[in-house]
């Protein structure tokens, strides 16, 4: 996990750039909500000046920040289903797929109208159909026919399309993937991704438990389909606590505690950062609250033209490539 950099806002002659790590969450100093939107907390300044190569290794005072409330809890949200999701895939793909991807079974099948190019494709390559199910779908393939005559070939049922019946779909989102054409869409655009980025079979286990110490089910977002993913950026992003809800102290804690619990705990789910620096505030590490200087905000003059540069992030999870 890259480190976050930032610049407060502050003076030109002292403008600074901040690194943050995962452990200053862990250990920041919760203030409280404001203005029913962010959170405002101390964490350990670890700062570049302007002729600074690397940061120094001791900590320069205390920097104000806010994380948005929204975009943290959004973080939150979309690492437990990435979590869930891709930790099934990859038990599916090593044959536990009793402890697979959580499934919701449609009763009836759903039909599915594909061209006749998608539905052979799929028909034919075990391939396909292994990596579909791996994600949670399942297909079953009906034989095209011409009013009571027996199966024909597809080339000759006189249409361009042809249906598959959809028996299983991935829990998770499984709600959103009923709604409209969006388990069309998926399929669809499934099938075009898989046609450069097929998932290799000759090296499955060891692609799937490479890196296990660390973060396993980052291991699967490379062949997760790209619209399953938007649908869970979606679900994760509407489901999460909204501007303008109030937060209690605890609340903030606990939402704060869990943020730094996360893989990508400085972006949201759509890859904005879910903080902000404000000023480092000059005083010691310390847990105890309400010891804050706040006529030293009120005597700063702020640069307005300071921007906070995102090239520093590395490609968002929770955003398709």
């Amino acid at each position: 996990m890259k480190d976050f950099y930032c610049q407060t806002l502050r003076p030109i002659s002292e403008k600074r750039q901040h690194r943050f790590k995962k452990e200053d969450l862990r250990r920041a100093t919760i203030i409280d909500q404001v203005d029913a939107k962010f959170i405002a907390c101390l964490i350990d300044d670890h700062s570049v000046g302007r002729n600074e190569i690397t940061p120094s290794p001791s900590t320069d005072g205390r920097v104000l920040i806010l994380i948005d409330q929204h975009a943290a809890d959004e973080r939150v949200r979309v690492e437990g289903f990435l979590t869930d999701l891709c930790s099934g895939y990859l038990r599916n793909r090593t044959g536990n797929a009793d402890h697979g991807i959580q499934l919701r079974k449609l009763s009836p099948p759903m039909p599915l109208l594909l061209t006749l190019h998608e539905v052979r494709r799929l028909r034919n390559s075990s391939e396909l159909q292994d990596a579909f199910r791996h994600w949670g779908f399942q297909f079953q393939f009906r034989e095209m026919r011409r009013g009571d005559e027996s199966p024909i070939d597809d080339a000759d049922s006189g249409s361009d399309y042809a249906q598959v019946m959809v028996h299983t779909i991935p829990e998770v989102v499984s709600d959103k993937l009923l709604q409209g054409d969006e388990l069309r869409d998926l399929v669809k655009g499934f099938l075009g991704q898989l046609e450069t980025d097929m998932p290799p079979t000759s090296r499955m286990v060891s692609m799937d438990r490479e890196g296990e110490g660390d973060v396993p089910w980052l291991n699967a977002l490379r062949w997760c389909p790209r619209e399953l993913l938007d649908l869970i950026n979606s679900k994760a992003c509407r489901g999460a606590i909204m501007f303008n809800d109030s937060l209690s102290i605890r609340q903030c804690e606990d939402l704060v505690r869990r943020l730094s619990e996360t893989v990508f705990p400085f972006q949201c789910a759509h890859g904005r950062p879910s903080m902000v620096p404000l000023t480092n505030l000059g005083i010691a590490s310390t847990k105890r609250k309400g010891a804050l200087n706040w006529t030293k905000l009120e005597d700063m003059v702020f640069d307005h033209t300071a921007t906070i540069p995102t090239s520093g992030l590395q490609n968002p999870v929770g955003t398709p490539r």
